[in-house]
């Protein structure tokens, strides 16, 4: 079961964010396996990123201690492709993981290899950890999106 939640946030807080993921001070790191950008942020329960303030409106919401949290950056391609396949990707059972979508692209979200969610700016996605997921590149602008697990 997933819950999807447009203008998760205010538009204040999705533009700073669009803005900082936008700027050249952000860095990122290359997964030649899935082939995408990434900056880690929280790593087992701890901040590992000066960019950590941006989760702000997000811890707010969530109120659970967050586990994980990643900046992805799902660059526009010429075909459709999934990237970030995963599974139950962390050893946490009992986690639920937030897709939040910084902007809107024609990519999108499959949940359960059933349900398709379009990236629309501002909207999150909630589901289960132990639901079978995929995020599909974009053609038409590159996506950004922020992961996050935490504790049910």
């Amino acid at each position: 079961m997933y819950k999807c939640e447009n203008n998760y946030i205010n538009n204040s807080e999705n533009l700073k964010i669009l803005q900082t993921l936008n700027s050249i001070d952000l860095p990122w790191k290359y997964n030649s396996l899935e082939n995408f950008l990434f900056h880690q942020i929280i790593i087992d329960g701890k901040v590992v990123s000066y960019f950590s303030d941006l989760l702000e409106p997000f811890t707010l919401k969530i109120k659970n201690k967050i586990q994980h949290a990643n900046y992805i950056l799902a660059q526009k391609n010429i075909e459709t492709k999934p990237i970030l396949e995963t599974k139950n990707s962390f050893k946490e059972d009992s986690s639920i993981k937030a897709y939040y979508f910084v902007n809107t692209s024609n990519g999108y979200a499959s949940i359960n290899l059933n349900d398709e969610v379009p990236f629309l700016q501002n909207r999150v996605l909630l589901f289960d950890n132990q639901l079978t997921n995929k995020i599909f590149t974009p053609t038409d602008h590159n996506q950004f999106l922020i992961e996050i697990m935490y504790l049910k």
